[in-house]
């Protein structure tokens, strides 16, 4: 607030100007994605954008803005009203989790196969293990369609969201036993 005195001599007029402050809009903390302000001062009542892109494998968490819950628009486009003071935005993440699903085609009857996990995350690492009954030895085990090694276990790291439906299987092929006459 500030004031000035005057002293009318005459008929005058008298004009008063105002001019709205203008804050600052800048970006806090925001790992796991990236965020696009596309204005970087507003005035108060302002609408201010956040445009967010998470990284692979993450979601949006939480927006805020000096604290406050901005206000969800669309998928990772948030808005809010600009406050009378300098505003600071701050996006949390959050992993996107899947589920580990095994899937029996029939052809698995020589045995059985596990996961160490029925839900992960991208960046975990799922074991698959192959336990092939006695008469049985592994052909191959599947990780979303493709064969991978036919060892008894399998690490699987999941690495973006096209792994998000694990599909597992296993082919297990009866032993041929084969006589030998030595002679004897």
């Amino acid at each position: 607030e500030s004031s000035t005195k005057v002293t009318i001599t005459d008929t005058q007029t008298l004009y008063a100007h105002w001019e709205k402050i203008v804050y600052n809009v800048t970006l806090g903390e925001s790992l796991h994605g990236s965020v696009n302000i596309p204005t970087a001062n507003a005035t108060m009542d302002d609408p201010v954008s956040v445009i967010i892109t998470p990284n692979a494998g993450y979601e949006v968490d939480t927006v805020t803005f000096n604290g406050v819950a901005a206000t969800k628009v669309s998928e990772n486009n948030y808005t809010f009203t600009m406050p009378a003071a300098d505003a600071v935005v701050a996006v949390t993440y959050k992993k996107i989790p899947c589920t580990v699903t095994l899937i029996n085609d029939g052809t698995a009857a020589g045995g059985s196969f596990s996961v160490n996990m029925s839900t992960a995350t991208v960046g975990d690492t799922v074991t698959i293990t192959v336990n092939p009954n006695l008469g049985y030895l592994i052909e191959a085990v599947t990780f979303n369609g493709f064969a991978t090694t036919n060892n008894g276990s399998k690490e699987v790291a999941i690495q973006k969201d096209d792994h998000l439906g694990l599909r597992l299987g296993a082919v297990l092929n009866p032993v041929l036993s084969t006589e030998f006459d030595l002679g004897l």
